[in-house]
């Protein structure tokens, strides 16, 4: 015969850990997914300043060196489980005040506008605000001139 004796009570309390182990779990969970979606949301939040500040400074070199030159720019927008990118919006029409801008705006935030340095006029191909996409984009910086003398910097989806 075995040494050790029966306990008849741990049947009855495996269950009661188990549900010790559950209540704990439910009341940790909440606030670890809270703060690993606000952490993911300054990680992204930074990530998307960092590429526009970039964007930025490439739009500025390519204004300054005149009608008629152009740059590629690679940039990757990226989102995350709990934060996603709604919209980042380069310029506008020529002829708004939204022409020498950055909009973006993160999901379940206001929209953020930053002014591109030196007020440098851009717009999509079509005169409008150059919408980007989540994701890795190839965009093509091109300097123009309009007849009214307006230099601006007209971006479009590189090929």
């Amino acid at each position: 015969m075995s040494k050790l004796g029966r306990d008849e009570k741990a049947l009855e309390g495996m269950p009661l850990k188990l549900l010790i182990v559950a209540l704990v779990m439910g009341i940790t969970l909440p606030s670890i997914l809270a703060m690993w979606a606000n952490v993911e949301e300054v990680q992204i939040g930074n990530h998307l300043l960092s590429e526009i500040d970039y964007l930025n400074i490439r739009i500025n070199q390519v204004y300054r060196s005149g009608p008629g030159n152009t740059i590629i720019v690679e940039l990757d927008l990226k989102s995350g489980i709990f934060t996603s990118i709604d919209y980042v919006l380069l310029g506008g029409g020529l002829d708004t005040h939204w022409k020498g801008t950055i909009r973006w705006k993160l999901a379940g935030e206001g929209e953020n506008v930053i002014p591109i340095e030196g007020g440098v006029p851009v717009c999509g191909e079509g005169g409008e605000a150059f919408q980007l996409d989540e994701g890795h984009s190839s965009l093509y910086l091109k300097v123009k001139k309009k007849e009214d003398g307006l230099v601006f910097v007209e971006i479009s989806v590189a090929d």
